[in-house]
């Protein structure tokens, strides 16, 4: 209905949160994931407390307000130390038809990952002790994860790999002057669109 505004779901609300209502202050934005008093939903948005952990028992997924035309799930799986499927799953329940996810993740096999593999160094981070904050538990790869959300009943739109966050270092300027002569399984970020298998194109 194109008197509707579009709605879009934000998983982990956060600054991008802030940057998706400046640029399209028509779109209703809900979030989902866990409260953070920095980014308070505006008057007409929902907010839904949810682990993302917990989709892994249907049971416990929340009632979402709306279907939505756009969710996106930005940093965040590689933080999950359950399957992505569980995830997609209860993630495309809540897609329109017509609808689109972005996911953007690091790319687990990127290049400076399997340097420091040859150099004998473990390219993932430790698991954290702070319970809070327990870092990055599993990186995928491009294909890992469109496999994974092929199980869920999702299809592959696209995917854009590049280098999208920089620390500022000089490891990490090289790195970006690098991406563009690299093949895309090399770069160190990815971001890939997925709609429902069968859902409008």
């Amino acid at each position: 209905n194109s008197t509707q505004p579009l709605r879009m779901l934000d998983i982990g609300p956060g600054y991008q949160t802030i940057m998706f209502r400046r640029l399209w202050p028509d779109m209703q934005i809900d979030t989902l994931g866990f409260p953070d008093d920095k980014f308070p939903p505006a008057p007409n948005e929902h907010r839904i407390v949810f682990d993302l952990n917990d989709a892994s028992d249907q049971s416990r997924w929340p009632e979402l307000a709306n279907t939505y035309d756009v969710i996106t799930y930005c940093e965040v799986v590689e933080h999950l130390y359950t399957s992505p499927v569980h995830s997609f799953n209860f993630l495309a329940a809540g897609l329109a038809p017509h609808g689109l996810m972005l996911v953007t993740t690091p790319n687990g096999i990127a290049l400076h990952r399997r340097l420091r593999l040859l150099l004998g160094r473990n390219p993932q981070e430790l698991i954290r002790e702070d319970l809070s904050n327990p870092g990055h538990y599993r990186e995928y790869s491009r294909t890992e994860l469109i496999e994974l959300a092929r199980r869920a009943g999702l299809s592959h739109v696209f995917t854009r790999m590049g280098h999208y966050t920089t620390t500022g270092s000089p490891s990490s300027r090289v790195f970006g002057a690098l991406t563009p002569f690299m093949t895309m399984d090399l770069r160190k970020d990815m971001a890939i669109v997925f709609r429902k298998q069968g859902g409008a194109r």
